[in-house]
């Protein structure tokens, strides 16, 4: 499974990616989504084990 960027979920949206930073930011403060490691332009986003635990059981 690829990495989720800011790109990617403005692509997937068809939003900007002013939006995209903004609604990504908030799924990071909601705990859904964990940023990874890397930063600056290469920065990334998962599921966090929480929600990932959460869609492995609700499967």
């Amino acid at each position: 499974m690829g990495k989720l960027t800011s790109s990617k979920w403005a692509l997937m949206t068809k939003s900007s990616s002013d939006t995209a930073v903004r609604e990504i930011n908030d799924l990071v403060k909601k705990g859904i989504l964990v940023k990874d490691d890397s930063g600056g332009r290469n920065t990334s986003y998962s599921i966090s084990q929480a929600t990932g635990k959460f869609l492995r059981f609700g499967s």
